[in-house]
């Protein structure tokens, strides 16, 4: 074996002796005895990353030759459990499509040892005998699972309908389908796909609408390609409420969609208004304030109401107010919360929230406290709108800087709040982002903040997960405003959020569809006019 592998691969001693492991297995039997049964004949080597097992002729005979000659204290050196190697060695010669040695492994295993089978050595079998197409192997693990009483699991399932789908057809691939979901389990989106794809390429409008009807129940999409040939489908087979249908689904989704997919739907509506009398307008329009450029209708506000904003501030800062708590500078930490909501309260509310630190590192990465006083001037167009600028006192050295003359900080407050612009700067460690979206919510349901962070890595430990997450991100999109920097790491503008979702929208049989990529949308919409054949 070392000589064969020198040959192929030019390998030295030492590297044959480093690339060489002799595979040892456990064998625990019903009654818990074990012994050690070393395959001497199986050498792992490690080319390029990747580990190749090549076995050789002497395989089972070997187990009964040396099943006693090893004991339990040479088992406890291998260092390597019993179960992963027999897996991996199963899983190494039906990769190799060797189903015979494979067998005859499995059956010594279980027969002459009475050792128990983990399913999944059956689970992977039963998918590489579907790689190999071969159907025998296929029919032999299923009735080893059966005889054998292995319970079925999700993935399990999903082998045998792929193997069923590929040997025996469709009918009987949905005899297993309608077990699996009997038994609770949900199919993945990989195998409804399979299945999909199946139906499409058979014309099978019936079972594809089933199929399609599966995968918005449960929530899945299928592929892009198999969406497409979905809408030829549904024009041809006159399926137009199945397309409406899809629109709804991507409607729930926030995301734009890809421009041979808009395309695609832009194609469906003209051609099926010619087929059936039932006519669509479709144009690419823009958006502009909310509204459409091409029928003028105004699409939803993005703006969480008053009531939703309360909901998410009470969540917020009750984690905040847990987190702060465990922080080593607790009470400290504390005292500046309660210093800022006494800010605010005198203040009434902020229209703008800015995070001093993240603005002033803007760009260059250089702290610079003009790159606030010019966003501030940017940002606040009339003379009753105020400003919040939370920071931390090391960040702020040339604050008692006053148009050029030195200034005590008291004073310089004074001359920025005539301006409408307010100072809060914190000693301890309560994280800036806290202080922002404490005081952006808090404010005013309409207030916005202005920083260039993402806000996403307090997504998992203030909660932002479901029902609030979603508050989150709406507030997030709608209320954000963000620094646009230039190639010498100037400010050079403001990105104000949208008032709406860029997301498909459904309103007054009018459908909006974003392009991905683009700043255009297509615009459908409903249109009485009598067909060209009648004229």
């Amino acid at each position: 074996r070392e000589e064969s592998s020198r040959a192929r691969y030019s390998l030295s001693d030492d590297q044959i002796d480093r690339r060489k492991m002799i595979c040892s297995f456990r064998l625990a039997s019903n009654q818990g005895t074990r012994a050690l049964i070393n395959i001497s004949s199986y050498v792992a080597m490690i080319y390029s990353k990747s580990l190749v097992v090549y076995p050789v002729q002497s395989t089972v005979s070997h187990f009964h030759t040396n099943f006693n000659a090893y004991t339990e204290a040479d088992a406890t050196t291998s260092g390597v459990s019993s179960l992963a190697k027999l897996q991996y060695e199963l899983i190494a010669l039906s990769k190799c499509g060797d189903f015979d040695k494979a067998f005859q492994l499995l059956n010594s295993l279980r027969n002459d040892f009475n050792c128990s089978i983990h399913r999944n050595i059956y689970c992977t079998m039963l998918d590489h005998a579907v790689d190999h197409c071969n159907e025998s192997v296929f029919r032999a693990v299923l009735n080893y699972i059966n005889a054998y009483g292995i319970s079925y699991d999700e993935y399990l399932y999903d082998i045998k309908i792929t193997g069923c789908l590929k040997f025996y057809g469709f009918e009987r691939a949905m005899v297993v389908y309608n077990e699996m979901i009997k038994k609770g389990f949900d199919p993945q989106v990989s195998l409804l796909n399979l299945l999909f794809e199946d139906c499409l390429n058979r014309n099978d409008s019936e079972n594809c609408v089933f199929i399609f009807n599966q995968c918005f129940n449960k929530l899945l999409l299928p592929t892009k390609h198999l969406i497409l040939a979905f809408i030829t489908m549904c024009l041809n087979e006159g399926l137009h409420h199945y397309v409406i249908k899809l629109l709804q689904f991507y409607s729930t989704l926030n995301t734009s969609l890809d421009e041979d997919l808009v395309h695609h739907l832009k194609w469906y509506f003209d051609a099926f208004g010619e087929r059936s009398g039932h006519y669509w307008r479709t144009s690419l329009a823009s958006i502009d304030k909310r509204m459409c450029s091409s029928c003028q209708l105004q699409l939803p506000s993005s703006l969480l109401s008053k009531d939703q904003v309360i909901k998410l501030r009470l969540h917020i800062t009750g984690m905040i107010g847990r987190k702060v708590a465990s922080l080593p500078s607790s009470e400290h930490d504390m005292l500046e919360i309660r210093k800022l909501n006494e800010l605010i309260s005198s203040k009434k509310s902020f229209h703008y929230v800015m995070d001093g630190a993240n603005v002033g590192y803007s760009g260059d990465q250089l702290f610079s406290f003009d790159k606030i006083l010019k966003v501030c001037k940017m940002v606040m167009k009339t003379t009753d709108s105020k400003m919040l600028v939370i920071g931390t006192q090391h960040l702020f050295q040339s604050f008692n800087v006053v148009d050029g003359h030195s200034a005590t900080e008291s004073e310089a407050m004074e001359h920025y709040a005539k301006q409408g612009i307010n100072f809060f700067l914190k000693f301890y460690r309560i994280p800036d982002d806290y202080c922002l979206m404490l005081a952006a919510l808090t404010s005013s349901f309409r207030t916005m903040f202005i920083t260039n962070d993402r806000l996403q890595n307090h997504i998992n430990p203030l909660g932002l997960d479901g029902e609030i997450g979603a508050l989150f991100q709406q507030w997030q999109l709608s209320r954000q405003i963000r620094i646009h920097t230039d190639k010498s790491g100037g400010i050079d503008g403001l990105i104000f959020p949208k008032m709406y979702k860029t997301k498909v929208h459904l309103k007054d049989g009018h459908f909006h569809i974003p392009i991905k990529g683009s700043f255009q949308w297509l615009c459908v919409r409903e249109e009485k006019r009598t067909p060209s054949y009648f004229i």
